[in-house]
């Protein structure tokens, strides 16, 4: 079963008319320099918002149906290309989140609300979303819990990011490179934010823990079916 992408024409409240795929294509049809009014463009922009929610909610149902289909790169990619537009999002999050299973698709299901998390502005309200949504699912892999683990490593625990290094080499992925690369500088902290945040990490054991875990997490790269190659995800 495959979702098969958007939808011919909105319904419900959000349809524009009896024929809004006829209706929308001849506003856009007209030439922005000589026929195209504000009003046209926002015509366009409303009728392509309510279909986007339309293929949302039909991806919703279809996934909340069979949740092995985010394991679909078509299926998995349109869903996050939804789930980046302001009019679709809080629609696919939603029924993303609702696959709290305990099993390889609840686990899939968090890595979707990471890496859209993890993919813009840090105060933004999608992204705080989806952080929000992940933290709540019990449904975890491996390799996101030991990643999630190194991002709560504060500088005033030296010792148990020291004990963290292990298990990123022996469990962590690629989304951990950028925290060990925080552990592995030797500045950041104090008013100048020139001291050494971590400096239980600077003897010769600890370097050859640092080492092992950069590689061992460079050489199990983080590829979910919605990154499809060239689609810019």
């Amino acid at each position: 079963m495959h979702f098969v992408g958007p939808v011919g024409q909105a319904k419900g409240p959000g349809a524009l008319c009896h024929r809004p795929e006829r209706k929308i294509a001849r506003h856009a049809s007209r030439s922005p320099d000589l026929n195209r009014s504000i009003d046209d463009a926002l015509f366009v922009e409303a009728g392509h918002a309510a279909r986007a929610r339309e293929d949302a909610r039909r991806w919703g149902v279809d996934l909340q149906r069979d949740p092995k289909l985010l394991f679909d790169g078509g299926t998995a990619a349109f869903g996050m290309r939804l789930a980046l537009d302001s009019a679709t999002a809080s629609i696919i999050l939603g029924a993303v989140a609702a696959i709290d299973t305990q099993d390889e698709n609840g686990e899939l299901a968090s890595d979707f609300l990471d890496d859209l998390a993890r993919r813009g502005d840090p105060a933004g309200r999608l992204t705080i979303l989806s952080r929000d949504l992940r933290d709540l699912k019990k449904a975890r892999s491996k390799q996101l819990a030991v990643v999630l683990a190194l991002d709560g490593i504060t500088s005033s625990n030296c010792e148990g990011a020291r004990h963290l290094l292990g298990r990123l080499r022996d469990e962590g992925d690629s989304r951990a490179l950028l925290g060990i690369e925080r552990l592995g500088k030797a500045t950041g902290c104090g008013r100048k934010a020139n001291a050494d945040c971590f400096p239980c990490l600077r003897d010769r054991d600890a370097a050859k823990l640092l080492s092992g875990a950069t590689e061992a997490c460079r050489s199990r790269a983080f590829k979910p079916p919605w990154r499809i190659k060239g689609d810019g995800s």
